[in-house]
């Protein structure tokens, strides 16, 4: 059956999963939505006094009655993860108590309730919601422990976890051998949960969302509806078994990503881009990203200087948001920009450090309330992304959410912000809007002077309010490219059902 491009290829409920422990209470344990603010600390696990004053002060969280290990939004998450999931594990963990049980690595949960469940002759997908099923069981997971085995490090992590187990005092006796075979298979087939801002939340296992192959140029995406797998398609394919999906980061060069595809999941990759000798060139020097092509010696020891610099600043950057003190986090990002800014003529915007240096002086000028210069910065990120990922990709359009984000938090901390500047921001959030939310990605709600600015109604007209309005300014070159580049992923977009 032929696959539109837009269409909804899967949608997929775990067959098991686990929260984050890091995570705990800040997300419901069984639909994986958002809770408030409020939270326990990690690992703490609360007494019946914490628990009925919890309960009280916030009644959207609900503990389980009996262990306190999991937290749910809904009397009904509640009794749904009760008869599904939990209801396998809860006895135990009373024996052992909640802060033992989230201690635990997310592995060893994970394959701790896939044995039960296996002991229980749950192996299918009976009761899950898979459309459409592909009739794949828990005993058709591959897991290459042959391979496994002769890493010495799998083993003693797979001995670990043997130990852990055994101290739940479970009735099955689980050997050493059926432990590895799990941890196999999760290694190969487990999927990262992230959330709409790409954290990460948890993981699971999806019977017929492991029948995709690897591309590193993947004709679908995926991304999660709570702790629901979809995947849609980005481009029109034959049948379902043509679709294929990425297993890393894309953003990555492809002799590293191709060695860490053969690490974790034993395989060489021979896709389109890495078979193909020129394309395998191409995608590498869009990661080094040199402006020059030359390449003489001088211009390589400056190359290396700003690389190497950038490197460091990252590191910098990574720690300076956990600063208290944001002068001292506004030092790190002005010196962080300065780098940027003489290495910009040396690296071109796809190069993987300079991306990453823009993501992170993102991050870091929020934190410290420069809205302006994160803004500046998330901006320069839409390139890159439209650059390495495929058209219509989930990443793209999440990216383009931050983006809109900012501008939100810019236009209602800026009252007297000039009329043109406005058109200008609101215009490109406004355009992306429909996209982000067809594909369920919530958006915040932009202020109401930038509705008084343009109406949403009509995507042209956005961009025609956009050029009318910065016509006469000095860096229209860099607003026309920035427009053109996030209009592009509308235009081709325009089939999108999801």
């Amino acid at each position: 059956m032929a696959i539109r491009k837009g269409q909804r290829v899967l949608y997929n409920e775990p067959w098991v999963w686990v929260l984050e422990p890091a995570v705990f209470a800040h997300y419901c344990d069984f639909c994986f939505a958002a809770l408030d603010q409020h939270t326990t600390a990690a690992f703490e696990e609360p007494n019946a006094e914490e628990r009925d004053r919890l309960s009280e002060e916030h009644p959207s969280k609900i503990y389980c009655p009996y262990c306190q290990c999991a937290c749910y939004c809904s009397k009904t998450c509640l009794a749904n993860h009760a008869a599904s999931l939990h209801g396998l594990e809860c006895a135990y963990i009373q024996r052992v108590g909640a802060s033992s049980m989230r201690m635990l690595p997310r592995s060893a949960r994970c394959v701790f309730l896939a044995l039960l469940k296996v002991t229980k002759g749950q192996t299918d997908e009976s009761n899950i919601i898979a459309e459409p099923k592909a009739q794949r069981t828990w005993e058709r997971l591959l897991s290459h422990w042959e391979r496994f085995r002769q890493r010495t490090t799998f083993m003693e992590h797979a001995c670990t976890v043997h130990g852990l187990i055994q101290l739940l005092r479970t009735e099955h006796r689980f050997s050493l051998e059926q432990i590895c075979e799990a941890l196999g298979k999760f290694a190969v087939n487990a999927f990262t949960i992230m959330d709409r801002q790409q954290n990460e939340v948890g993981c699971g296992i999806y019977l017929s969302g492991s029948r995709f192959d690897h591309a590193c140029r993947p004709n679908a995406s995926k991304y999660f509806s709570g702790r629901d797998l979809v995947v849609y398609a980005l481009e029109d394919v034959a049948s379902l078994e043509d679709v294929r999906l990425s297993y890393g980061v894309l953003y990555e060069h492809p002799g590293v990503r191709r060695d860490e595809l053969h690490e974790k999941y034993h395989f060489r990759c021979t896709c389109a881009v890495c078979g193909n000798p020129q394309q395998f060139r191409h995608h590498e020097d869009l990661m080094n990203g040199w402006r020059c092509q030359r390449r003489a010696s001088d211009d390589f020891q400056i190359f290396y200087e700003n690389d190497r610099t950038i490197k460091e600043v990252k590191e910098q950057l990574l720690g300076c948001v956990k600063l208290t003190d944001n002068q001292k986090r506004m030092d790190v990002v002005r010196m962080a920009f300065a780098v940027r800014i003489d290495s910009v003529p040396f690296l071109s915007p796809s190069n993987r450090h300079l991306h990453e240096l823009n993501e992170l002086l993102t991050i870091a000028a929020e934190a410290s309330q420069h809205l302006g210069l994160a803004l500046h910065c998330c901006a320069e990120t839409l390139q890159p992304y439209s650059i390495i990922y495929p058209e219509g990709s989930f990443e793209v359009l999440q990216q383009v959410a931050k983006f809109i984000h900012l501008v939100s938090r810019y236009m209602e901390k800026h009252d007297n912000i000039p009329k043109k500047t406005a058109s200008f921001y609101a215009g490109i959030a406004c355009i992306f809007a429909h996209k982000c939310e067809a594909l369920g990605v919530k958006l915040p709600l932009l202020p109401l002077k930038v509705m008084n600015v343009l109406d949403r109604s009509s995507v042209k007209k956005h961009v025609d309010v956009v050029f009318n309005n910065y016509l006469n300014q000095s860096d229209i070159y860099t607003v026309k490219k920035l427009i053109k580049i996030v209009t592009a992923h509308v235009q081709n977009s325009k089939d999108f059902s999801l």
